[in-house]
């Protein structure tokens, strides 16, 4: 479930247009994927779930506030699909690799302070100054695809203001440990279990 932004939109890797690279490894390793394209507003429905799609990179178009005058995004980033899966009374909110124009988005289809859920994803590995997507979802705790040394550093000023936000405790890190959040009849409860995958080296692009 993705929604694909045009291979002519969107800028080069190493002299290959991102789209095509990525369509080009779904049809190596899932070749037999069945493809659901994504539009704002639209719910996928399951026994005991649904997906609500809150942004594509449709409400963007037909020009990225940020992009420069040859391009209409500033970066693959803007192209994110941002969603919601809602269970049990409870969602997480995913943000992809949102950047702030992707907030703008969100703000003009929802307005302030109209969005919440009880995980958020951060952007882009903490990277990404989404300060107007951060101030107006209300959310419970922070799911932070980045270890806590690299957040603390090289990160730092965005830890700082998730952390007057929303409060260290609510904080968790990849790569403290293995989290499996579990709900059921509303209650949360959080289990911590030994770091699991690999350490990746940057190669694949």
């Amino acid at each position: 479930m993705f929604n694909f932004p045009s291979k002519t939109l969107i800028g080069y890797v190493n002299g290959v247009p991102c789209t095509d690279m990525l369509r080009s490894r779904i049809k190596k390793y899932a070749p037999n994927a069945k493809y659901l394209k994504l539009h704002t507003g639209q719910t996928i429905r399951f026994p005991d779930a649904r997906i609500e799609v809150l942004a594509t990179h449709e409400d963007i178009l037909p020009r990225s506030t940020r992009a420069d005058d040859t391009s209409a995004y500033r970066s693959i980033n803007e192209t994110t699909t941002v969603f919601q899966i809602i269970f049990d009374d409870c969602s997480v909110m995913f943000l992809g690799d949102a950047e702030e124009t992707n907030g703008e988005a969100l703000l003009a289809l929802y307005g302030k302070n109209a969005l919440s859920c009880k995980y958020l994803q951060c952007a882009h590995h903490l990277i990404n100054d989404d300060r107007n997507i951060y101030s107006n979802v209300k959310a419970e705790k922070l799911l932070i695809p980045q270890c806590r040394y690299i957040a603390m550093t090289s990160e730092c000023d965005n830890t700082r203001y998730l952390t007057s936000l929303f409060g260290e405790e609510n904080m968790y890190y990849a790569g403290d440990c293995t989290y499996v959040f579990t709900i059921r009849d509303g209650n949360e409860s959080i289990n911590y279990y030994e770091q699991k995958g690999y350490l990746y080296d940057n190669s694949g692009y």
